[in-house]
């Protein structure tokens, strides 16, 4: 026989239902864990982002630079030779991504294979991480032999 339980309330859902405050300190540890990251991307990818907004905005004179608004982008819409590379670009984004699709495929397809040629293919595929690797090796240790490599000096 099972003694009866006294009746509780469930926990609250939302730490903003628990007394005391408002969050915890463990709470926070997940944004100071992220904050290194947001900074690095602040600094590398919006920063230069907003100064290329404010850079097309402008232009260089003498006596420094000039805000001319939109000026710029009417100049360069209005030019044929931007039509142009738009279209080069857009053919070589389409091509690159057929092309890659299609040969990733076909290695997917040739290393699906069972059998001898699935290791032949393997073996021909993984080439060339292995002789960069070998390459590698060969440098470096043509730049640290004792007698007349690069470093030899140094150590």
């Amino acid at each position: 026989m099972q003694s009866a339980q006294p009746a509780t309330s469930p926990p609250p859902l939302h730490t903003s239902d628990r007394p005391g405050p408002a969050r915890r300190p463990r709470d926070w540890l997940p944004f100071w864990l992220i904050l290194p990251t947001a900074l690095v991307l602040l600094v590398i990818q919006v920063y230069p982002a907003l100064y290329t907004l404010i850079l097309s905005v402008q232009t260089r004179r003498p006596a420094g630079w000039e805000f001319v608004g939109l000026r710029n982008f009417t100049r360069l819409l209005s030019n044929g030779a931007f039509y142009e590379s738009v279209g080069h670009t857009v053919i070589f984004l389409v091509g690159y991504t057929v092309i890659t699709l299609v040969a990733g495929f076909a290695i997917a397809l040739l290393l699906n294979v069972k059998g001898s040629r699935a290791r032949f293919y393997m073996t021909l595929f993984f080439i060339p991480w292995v002789l960069a690797d070998i390459i590698v090796g060969v440098v470096f240790r043509l730049l640290v032999l004792p007698d007349y490599g690069l470093l030899a000096g140094i150590l």
